[in-house]
């Protein structure tokens, strides 16, 4: 019975979904941002920048899953469209009037690789000025000493052990100065231009 289940995922996977992979991430811009399972359904932004995927929950592409090399084309494309890039140094920004603010709320010293690469992809923005807050919540202070210098920290002192990400960002709301506030994850690495997009 797997047997034949696996066998007719393959062969879906190479008449159906192979042909629509290849010619979406090698002929069309911006095609592959369509890409997504049989059963569910992309439209398009009505300013034509992006698209809004209409299903209720995040989901893994089940062709990929199937044929690895449609994911592989896939990343290829999507990296050649928005290219993240990952800096040691400070950035350049304008501490007094930033146009965006990143806001990170975070707790624990188990995620820390995953935010400090996220800082790492927010100090490689480009055609920006911002600030980055990332706010801990914890009943002790634990990560100060391993952000970058240009990122502003602020302890959230709690006895919880619950994690309220909503009153970190909060926290942060009160103290950010960016015309724009970005409510960031700490595990998100993103494109060069992303603030810059937003801001726009």
């Amino acid at each position: 019975m797997n047997l034949f289940r696996s066998i007719k995922e393959w062969i879906g996977v190479l008449l159906i979904d192979f042909p629509r992979y290849i010619y979406l991430t090698t002929n069309n811009k911006l095609g592959w941002t369509k890409l997504c399972n049989r059963a569910e359904r992309v439209s398009e932004c009505p300013n034509g920048v992006g698209v809004l995927c209409n299903w209720k929950w995040s989901s893994n592409l089940h062709a990929p899953s199937i044929l690895p090399l449609l994911g592989k084309l896939l990343m290829r494309r999507a990296l050649s469209s928005f290219p993240i890039k990952l800096s040691d140094t400070s950035p350049e920004r304008n501490a007094g009037n930033p146009d965006v603010s990143f806001i990170i709320g975070h707790r624990g010293r188990e995620r820390l690789p995953h935010l400090l690469l996220t800082l790492k992809s927010i100090a490689a923005q480009e055609s920006l000025s911002f600030e980055c807050i990332v706010v801990e919540q914890s009943s002790t202070q634990s990560i100060q000493a391993d952000l970058p210098p240009w990122v502003h920290y602020y302890h959230d002192y709690t006895s919880s052990t619950l994690y309220n990400r909503a009153r970190t960002f909060n926290v942060a709301f009160n103290i950010a100065k960016g015309k724009l506030l970005i409510l960031h994850d700490n595990d998100m690495l993103i494109p060069t231009h992303y603030g810059k997009d937003m801001l726009d």
